[in-house]
């Protein structure tokens, strides 16, 4: 529907233009002759066949193909015969003119005595063909060149958005599996122990799942939303850990009317979770989210114990996914910092909303 607005557009605004071109001679003159109006429409309609034979045919067939040489003689060939057409019309409409003069005499000599015709030059009769044709071959091959200019600028963006979004729903399909894995372990340690609890754990992951895999499609999610999905997660992680394990959620600032893209926090706080419990020692995971005037600030720190396994494979593409998904989504709009020293791991995650 755009598309065709556009070409009508497109077409009005060539119409008004050759409209405004043939009335152009006509401003300030105080009588309109029969002679003149069809001299004036022969006039436009000769620069307008080759206007438009610049920009449909010489244009995409010589100049886009690097046939720079045909295209520069045929355009001169061109100007030379527009010039032609120009002079032998008007040299034509002369003798026509002469002839239908000559028919009334008397009438000739009252109307407009001492005014005789004075022929001009070729050359003097040259200028304007000239100067048109130049004009005409000129607008034209600009016209079309900026055309295809924007419509290349336009393919390739269309190209880089189609790129970034399926790169993006790549990277998202590895993190909510990544997720999913880990929550289904926990259930089932839960269920092997016949907790209590695993009703409730199944409950949140419900929930859980879908805001991942229906809320989130393809779309920013309120702030707030994506706070509720960090407690509900947060909640089911408690259901499996031991009291001795300390995880503290500190939340300040307003979260409404502000916008994220989803899934982007969890990974970091996954992490933590992961790496950050020990049941032989004290260990704790304390997650602070700030949102101020048009920044989220996260952060995530965990203890690290000392008997800590090496991250698995499925850890290190979680991270790495949603450094990705940063550098694609908030290019020059984030900071991230991760630390890390014998008793601790540190993130603090800036974002500009």
């Amino acid at each position: 529907m755009k598309t065709l607005k556009f070409e009508r557009l497109t077409i009005l605004l060539h119409v008004l233009a050759w409209a405004i071109l043939f009335f152009f001679p006509f401003f300030g003159r105080d009588t309109f002759s029969l002679h003149f109006i069809i001299k004036s429409a022969f006039h436009i309609a000769v620069l307008a066949s080759f206007f438009y034979l610049n920009m449909f045919i010489l244009i995409p067939n010589y100049l886009f193909q690097k046939k720079i040489g045909i295209y520069v003689c045929t355009v001169l060939i061109g100007i030379v015969l527009v010039m032609c057409i120009y002079l032998l019309f008007d040299q034509w409409w002369m003798e026509i003119s002469d002839n239908y003069t000559a028919l009334k005499p008397n009438r000739s000599r009252l109307s407009s005595p001492g005014r005789q015709r004075t022929p001009r030059s070729i050359g003097f009769r040259m200028i304007f063909p000239l100067i048109s044709s130049l004009m005409v071959f000129g607008i034209s091959t600009s016209l079309r060149t900026i055309n295809e200019y924007l419509k290349k600028e336009k393919l390739q963006k269309e190209t880089a958005n189609e790129k970034l979004n399926s790169e993006l729903a790549f990277l998202k399909s590895q993190i909510n599996p990544h997720f999913l894995f880990n929550t289904l372990n926990n259930l089932y340690s839960l269920a092997h122990s016949r907790s209590s609890n695993t009703a409730n754990a199944i409950m949140k992951l419900s929930e859980l799942m879908r805001y991942m895999l229906e809320d989130t499609a393809g779309k920013k999610m309120q702030l707030y939303r994506e706070l509720e999905y960090i407690k509900n997660y947060l909640e089911l992680q408690r259901l499996r850990i031991d009291e001795s394990v300390k995880v503290e959620l500190l939340i300040e600032g307003d979260f409404t009317n502000k916008t994220i893209e989803p899934l982007l926090l969890i990974p970091f706080i996954e992490n933590a979770f992961k790496h950050g419990i020990s049941y032989q020692e004290n260990s704790f995971i304390r997650v602070e989210l700030i949102s101020n005037d048009h920044q989220l600030i996260l952060k995530v720190e965990n203890s690290v114990s000392s008997q800590k396994a090496e991250k698995d494979d499925v850890s290190g593409i979680g991270l790495k996914n949603v450094r990705k998904r940063l550098e694609l989504l908030y290019a020059g709009m984030h900071h991230l910092t991760i630390q890390q020293n014998e008793n601790r791991y540190f993130v603090n995650l800036i974002i500009d909303l």
